[in-house]
């Protein structure tokens, strides 16, 4: 996927950073920022407990989306560095990640993102077999309050639609996120709060002590088409 066409919908210049789609190259430094930038701060991981083997794993998802060509960038524009980045895969039936469910983290997390989206009943409710799903969305701290996640959403959503998707899904873990998903239309298929999430031996799983109502994941949805 990725018509080449269809890019400049997304890649340009916002305030001081390059935003470009991610290739071969990038793959690496996409992976390190992950690790570094989301997955330890980003509330569901911490919660979950970040481990080494945990960032491998979800890094092994990553690199197996990545060469559909709907990931993005941004980066620095005077020192190269990456701000943030946008990844986005074709969600359609068969796709599976069952090879990476070793750690109880990674299986724990993928077990969340199973439930919402099956409760989210996509298929039957939207009459649609595969959709355009943005998986993470990560900003160095650094980089942060500029913007940049929002600015990915909206040149995204137009690119996806120039590909031919007629739905966007993102799971939502924030209020932050569900503010900036709501603002661009999108709505609210599902809901899961973490004090009802059940680990496979049906305890909960997580802390209780350590969650607020802002524990919670949501399953979006926007028609593009």
């Amino acid at each position: 996927m990725g018509n080449w066409a269809h890019y400049s919908l997304v890649e340009g210049d916002f305030k001081n950073f390059r935003i470009r789609r991610i290739v071969l190259e990038d793959h690496d430094k996409v992976c390190e920022h992950i690790a570094e930038c989301f997955l330890k701060g980003e509330p569901t991981s911490q919660l979950l407990g970040y481990s080494d083997k945990f960032a491998e794993e979800v890094n092994v998802v990553i690199r197996k989306v990545l060469p559909q060509g709907l990931s993005f960038l941004a980066e620095d524009k005077e020192t190269g560095e990456i701000a943030a980045v946008r990844i986005s895969f074709h969600h359609t039936k068969d796709i599976a990640f069952d090879e990476v469910k070793t750690s109880r983290q990674a299986q724990l997390l993928f077990k969340l993102l199973d439930e919402i989206e099956e409760a989210a009943e996509i298929h039957s409710r939207y009459g649609v077999e595969s959709w355009a799903e943005f998986l993470i969305a990560s900003t160095n701290p650094k980089y942060r309050s500029n913007g940049i996640a929002g600015e990915f959403y909206t040149r995204s959503i137009e690119f996806f639609k120039a590909e031919g998707f007629k739905h966007a899904v993102v799971v939502v873990t924030n209020a932050h996120t569900k503010a900036a998903t709501k603002k661009r239309g999108f709505e609210e298929a599902s809901r899961i709060d973490y004090d009802k999430f059940l680990d496979f031996e049906g305890n909960p799983a997580f802390d209780k002590n350590q969650l607020t109502p802002e524990h919670f994941a949501l399953c979006v949805v926007k028609k593009i088409q």
